[in-house]
């Protein structure tokens, strides 16, 4: 499932029509439903005040954690045509409060794995795909750094970094 519900409110709606119920969270986690929040699209909306935008984030956390609790899986990825996956990721862990390794955990295994299910992929193992990417710092501790990776191999192959072209 992509897309958390109610990352914009149309107008006269409140939170209630976009609340998950722990039914229906039980029903994703039963059916073995996979969710891609994309929960930082809620920027790209301009017209929120700062009392709605805090008002959707809390609705998130609240739908997020109830999910969670019914044992849905996340899966990472972006709506954010000007941004990426990290932006995301950072809008995870920053404004909703996500574990850091969990988040990790998600863009490098269980998304992978979920995507491409008859790769071996994910894991640092003998026999899986060589795909990684190398940090200067620990991106759990700072995930600025996820935009920065100092190596990307890619199927054993390195990948050459083009450094980013001033404006």
């Amino acid at each position: 499932m992509g897309h958390l519900p109610g990352y914009h409110w149309s107008t006269g709606k409140t939170a209630a029509a976009y609340r998950l119920t722990e039914e229906v969270a039980a029903q994703a986690a039963a059916k073995g439903i996979h969710v891609i929040p994309t929960a930082g699209v809620v920027n790209l909306f301009s017209d929120l005040s700062p009392a709605q935008r805090q008002q959707v984030q809390a609705l998130q956390r609240e739908n997020l954690r109830r999910l969670r609790q019914a044992g849905v899986s996340f899966l990472t990825g972006s709506d954010q045509f000007m941004g990426s996956v990290v932006d995301e990721l950072i809008y995870l862990r920053e404004i909703l409060g996500f574990d850091a390794q969990a988040l990790i955990n998600s863009a490098t295994r269980t998304t992978p794995q979920a995507l491409f299910p008859g790769r071996k992929v994910g894991k640092l193992e003998i026999g899986f795909e060589a795909s990684f990417n190398v940090y200067q710092t620990n991106p759990v501790t700072d995930f600025s750094n996820l935009s920065a990776p100092a190596q990307v191999v890619q199927q054993g192959a390195e990948v050459i970094i083009q450094p980013e072209q001033p404006n």
